[in-house]
């Protein structure tokens, strides 16, 4: 018996998938032209935070080894001065100079090591990366909202969370990194004011325009 096959209608797998978009996005009601521009001054407001803690990690980072790396072969070179003041192929006098060298290194080794922990860069290091980090989380969840607004109450919120991260972060920023940023902003600012006069410059019609039925006049002859 021969079933005839039924043609299956690839209308039905397309509708499937097939999806309706509205023209263009209905933003809501309380999203309003005034909180959009206070949405763009926070975004730079974070774009600052952002820069500062992670130049602030950087920095800090950079002063740790500055202190923790001439420790580090100092205490090494104090064990080699160490092991050869107690061998017999050196000579009496030589393992008593070799004692009091390494007597001196120990004694720069725990100043560095002391001065280190003083300065507590490791924590203001771990403080500023962790701040970095929830800033640029922070600024992620701005742009999102600012495409594609979603949470009426987003202002409130986001605001109690940047004043917590700030509270996590016990260490301030050095001066010169803030202004450091200032100058970079300032700078940027003018390389667009720059580029925007000379787009305006550029735009100007130069052509030269010549006036064909003039009368060309040579040695007192009329060339027309």
């Amino acid at each position: 018996l021969n079933v005839p096959e039924i043609p299956i209608s690839s209308a039905s797998s397309e509708s499937s998938i097939s999806r309706v978009f509205q023209e263009r996005f209905i933003y809501p009601k309380w999203f309003t032209k005034q909180k959009y521009k206070f949405y763009e001054k926070l975004e730079d407001r974070l774009k600052k935070l952002r820069y500062v803690h992670t130049r602030s990690a950087e920095h800090y980072e950079k002063m740790n080894f500055y202190i923790f790396g001439p420790s580090i072969s100092i205490t090494a070179l104090s064990g080699i001065a160490s092991f050869l003041s107690t061998s017999d192929f050196i000579d009496p006098d030589a393992r008593n100079g070799l004692g009091v060298t390494v007597g001196v290194l120990a004694s720069i080794s725990s100043m560095l090591q002391a001065l280190a922990s003083a300065s507590k860069y490791h924590a203001k290091i771990e403080s500023h990366r962790g701040a970095a980090d929830q800033f640029n989380t922070l600024l992620t969840r701005l742009r999102f909202e600012m495409e594609l607004p979603n949470e009426e109450n987003f202002t409130e919120e986001i605001e109690q969370q940047i004043i917590e991260v700030k509270n996590k972060c016990n260490f301030f920023p050095p001066q010169f990194i803030i202004d450091e940023y200032q100058t970079r902003k300032h700078n940027k600012r003018l390389s667009k004011t720059k580029y925007r006069e000379l787009s305006d410059y550029s735009q100007v019609n130069t052509d030269t325009v010549i006036d064909i039925n003039a009368e060309e006049v040579v040695d007192g002859i009329s060339m027309n």
